[in-house]
Formats: structure tokens, sequence, C-alpha cells
């Protein structure tokens, strides 16, 4: 019998003053511009992409978060950019 183990959800909690948590996620699309009807109106719309709605809340904790650029792989990329400068 082969017994996987169930995958870890990560809760980040950030400061609710500085990043919206769908900002640096995964499964966030965030929608920015300005109306046709009149340019000086800014608009924004965020949609979660793992529940397919908009999110109509700034969410600073969600445990569906993915971050967008796992740490591992920023490290590798700065390895391999230094290996290219030798």
């Amino acid at each position: 019998m082969d017994e996987t183990k169930p995958q870890q959800l990560q809760i980040l909690q950030v400061d609710q003053k500085k990043t919206r948590l769908c900002d640096i996620c995964a499964n966030g699309a965030v929608l920015r511009g300005h109306s046709r009807n009149d340019p000086a109106q800014n608009h924004e719309e965020v949609i979660c992409l793992f529940m397919g709605r908009v999110i109509e809340i700034d969410v600073t904790d969600c445990n569906r978060f993915v971050e967008r650029i796992p740490q591992t792989a920023v490290g590798a990329a700065a390895q391999a950019d230094t290996a290219w400068v030798a």
C-alpha cells in the first residue's frame, strides 16, 4: 500500500497595510485600468483563479495561497546568473 503524505498548505500572514495576498499569489489575477467613459476614473478588479470568482476584499490570510515565485526558484535563478558571469 502506497502511503503518500498530504500536501501541506501554507498560510501566510502579511501586514495589512503593505501587501494584499492576491498580489503575490499564483492564483491571483489583478486587473487595473481606467473607465472608457471617464479616463480619470481608475478601476481595479481582483480575480481568484482557484475559486473562479471576483474577490471584493483585500485578502490577508488564505489557506489556498501559492507563492507566485517560490523562494527556491529565485535562489536557483540567482545562482545560474552568477555562474554565467565567471
